[in-house]
């Protein structure tokens, strides 16, 4: 299990790993929905922080993220409702303009454009401006920053 969530942070840090540079302006709906391998309605059920990267630019601490979403409507793309999916992110240092993070939040359901990393079979969003409009609020705002640690979605006891 080490050396996988290992491997996937270097695939993760080699694919995406840029300098800092301004903001790029938002992408038009048509070239969001063309670039986009998923364009679908999600509910995200966990957001995991998988490992914190070291910053070389600012020396900050980084959590990388991996959100377990399912899918519940889907406007293009391969996948069904119902289908999980997970799409990873890491956070961007304090006073940084760009690079750019989208977030997901336990327990929302939201529209958003999704490329697939075919290297990982996991997703990450399109552009800045990939997550659309939220269709049911989040039950937790606060995400992990230790390693392994996840939040979920709130369940109904009994």
């Amino acid at each position: 299990m080490k050396r996988a969530t290992i491997a996937l942070v270097a695939a993760w840090l080699s694919l995406h790993a840029a300098p800092a540079r301004a903001l790029p302006p938002p992408m038009s709906a048509e070239a969001l929905l063309a670039a986009s391998d998923l364009v679908a309605l999600v509910r995200v059920l966990t957001v995991i922080c998988v490992a914190v990267i070291h910053h070389r630019q600012t020396g900050e601490e980084l959590p990388l993220y991996r959100a377990e979403l399912e899918v519940v409507e889907v406007k293009k793309g391969a996948a069904r409702a119902g289908d999980a999916i997970a799409v990873m992110w890491s956070e961007i240092p304090k006073g940084i303009v760009g690079p750019w993070a989208v977030r997901y939040y336990p327990g929302e359901e939201v529209w958003t454009h999704l490329q697939r990393e075919r290297e990982i079979g996991q997703y990450r969003t399109t552009w800045w401006n990939a997550r659309g409009a939220q269709v049911r609020p989040a039950d937790i705002r606060e995400l992990p920053t230790v390693p392994g640690t996840a939040a979920s979605i709130r369940t109904k006891g009994p």
